[in-house]
């Protein structure tokens, strides 16, 4: 380094001049982004459309954007649809975790920008699904509903053939009390 603030750069063939406070050229170069690793309820997953059971809502995502630079000055911005629409960040950290995601279909998006602010010309994406539990699908909703309304009509038809089995009773009762009235009446008029 000499005193107007040069440095010298020495190598077997050349020598290089660099002022560093001369002007800084303008990072221009679009920043590619890739997700590089997920990882379900701590344990990692290939990085593909991920169909998920309704317990594994737990989902860590790891990118990077190259900066062609300095990769310490790159930021990201990243939004998860289905959840927000809009774009969190810019964040310099290259992972993310969503916990306690709700059932349905979501698609992680993130861009890189760099030091400049150019952002990635495309996002890197990931489909995720978060299948529902049994119990909340329609096929079970469906039977279970079934079955209530199964059961609300045996009941139903139960109850409707026990009273009329009483009416046919308290029926067979009056005409035996009847019969035995008017058996009476002629046994007493004789």
């Amino acid at each position: 380094t000499t005193r107007e603030g040069l440095v010298w750069y020495a190598t077997p063939s050349d020598l290089w001049v660099h002022d560093p406070r001369g002007e800084r050229k303008r990072n221009s170069f679009v920043p590619p982004v890739y997700i590089t690793s997920a990882k379900i309820n701590g344990l990692a997953r290939p990085i593909e459309a991920l169909d998920l059971s309704h317990d594994e809502n737990n989902v860590e995502l790891s990118f990077i954007g190259i900066g062609f630079r300095d990769e310490r000055e790159v930021r990201y911005r990243y939004r998860l649809l289905g959840a927000d629409s809009s774009w969190n960040g810019p964040t310099p950290s290259n992972a993310i975790t969503f916990g306690n995601l709700a059932p349905g279909s979501y698609r992680f998006e993130v861009l890189a920008v760099n030091s400049e602010g150019i952002e990635s010309a495309r996002a890197a994406t990931l489909s995720i699904m978060l299948r529902p539990p049994y119990w909340r699908r329609w096929w079970f909703v469906s039977g279970v509903l079934l079955m209530l309304v199964g059961a609300i009509v045996t009941t139903y038809r139960f109850k409707l053939s026990r009273l009329r089995e009483r009416e046919e009773s308290a029926e067979d009762f009056s005409r035996r009390l009847i019969s035995q009235q008017e058996a009476e009446r002629k046994r007493i008029a004789r």
